[in-house]
C-alpha cells in the first residue's frame, strides 16, 4: 500500500498536469491554472501541511528532485 506522501505526490502531479496544455511542435507549455498578478502561475498542493508553490517550481522539482 502506497504511503500517504506518495499519494498527494500522485494526487498533486495528476492535478498539475491537467492545468499544463502542450501544444503539438511548441517548446512552450502555457499554464492553464491560476496566474498572479505578476504573472506566474500558481500552484496549491494539498496535504495536512498544504501550501501554494510557483507552478514553474513544481514541474522543476517533478524532473530534478527538490530545490537545495
Amino acid at each position: 500500500m502506497p504511503s500517504i506522501l506518495a499519494l498527494i505526490i500522485q494526487d498533486a502531479t495528476e492535478r498539475f498536469w491537467k492545468k499544463v496544455d502542450c501544444q503539438a511542435g511548441n517548446e512552450c507549455w502555457l499554464w492553464r491554472g491560476y496566474v498572479d498578478p505578476t504573472g506566474y502561475g500558481v500552484f496549491y498542493i494539498s496535504g495536512s501541511k498544504g501550501r501554494t508553490t510557483g507552478a514553474h517550481r513544481f514541474s522543476c522539482e517533478m524532473a530534478h528532485g527538490p530545490a537545495p
